[in-house]
């Protein structure tokens, strides 16, 4: 549809882009609005809208750490297909950056992958208990993996947050049901933003920012305390 200018401007939601695909949304002519996207380029036409998805992870260890946590492991997803990173990916690097800046230690196997299914939450407490040192708090890549780890957690008698405190990422309705702890942010904004940088930039307009950040809010509610005493 772009190349053949039925459409006026184009918006990419979510994961990172090669520099072949960047120099080709370049080439459209077009504006192109980019929603939690890496790799845009910051030139008039190609907007950025998002969370800091590295500073919002490496707040949360902070926070962890703050309260005494020392051995902190992080659940993410197995990628589904080689070559394609998610944007969500980058909280990965935030985790790696955060121990490093709180001078923890990050053992091999404390960065667990789990498979995107209903085992999900088995398969991640089962890892966690291979640990050794077995971790007093683990940060997820989102609540869809946080979830299921507090449901099996506490299915096998442990207590959360005593034994071990769990915080997730995007503050799912649900997650604020079972009042989980977590990173808010607000997905509803980016889509309101990114139309109307689209609207605008098609009219020809010139926006100011180019690289648009939106906050994020750590949620601490029941599934967060201090680390256990050894």
């Amino acid at each position: 549809m772009p190349v053949k200018r039925n459409a006026d401007a184009v918006i990419i939601s979510s994961f990172d882009i090669s520099e072949t695909e960047r120099r080709t949304l370049e080439q459209l002519g077009m504006p192109v609005i980019g929603v939690n996207t890496i790799g845009l380029t910051e030139q008039r036409d190609m907007i950025s809208i998002g969370v800091d998805e590295i500073t919002a992870m490496r707040q949360t260890v902070h926070q962890l750490a703050g309260l005494g946590h020392r051995n902190i492991a992080f659940i993410c997803k197995q990628q589904a297909s080689n070559g394609f990173i998610w944007e969500a990916d980058q909280r990965i690097e935030g985790f790696r950056l955060g121990m490093a800046a709180e001078g923890l230690n990050l053992p091999d196997g404390y960065i667990i992958a789990v498979q995107d299914n209903e085992f999900a939450g088995a398969e991640a407490l089962s890892s966690l208990l291979a640990l050794s040192p077995r971790p007093t708090a683990v940060c997820c890549i989102s609540d869809e993996n946080a979830i299921p780890l507090v449901h099996a957690l506490r299915s096998y008698g442990f207590r959360v947050p005593e034994d071990i405190s769990v915080i997730g990422f995007d503050d799912w309705p649900m997650a604020q049901a079972l009042n989980i702890s977590t990173v808010r942010h607000d997905p509803r904004s980016y889509g309101a933003l990114a139309a109307d940088a689209a609207i605008r930039l098609s009219r020809g307009e010139i926006l100011t920012e180019s690289c648009i950040v939106v906050p994020t809010t750590l949620m601490l509610r029941g599934t967060t305390g201090p680390a256990p005493r050894d």
